[in-house]
């Protein structure tokens, strides 16, 4: 069996380790949607109306 060219290229090589990376900003947790989850499911309602709440009262600002 014949490889084709681009994967005679990456025969044995190894990607960059940060290729598969997720960029920084989705590594760290959105307050907000946290805040919005917990309220979810304390209150049992949906995530979309605990979303707007959570957001209306400013949760998810706080400053570390």
């Amino acid at each position: 069996m014949t490889k084709s060219i681009p994967q005679a290229r990456r025969a044995g090589k190894r990607p960059p380790p940060t290729s598969s990376a997720k960029p920084a900003s989705s590594i760290l947790p959105n307050t907000l949607h946290l805040a919005a989850h917990r309220l979810a499911s304390a209150l049992g309602v949906p995530f979309s109306v605990a979303l707007v709440h959570a957001e209306a009262a400013g949760l998810g600002r706080e400053v570390q």
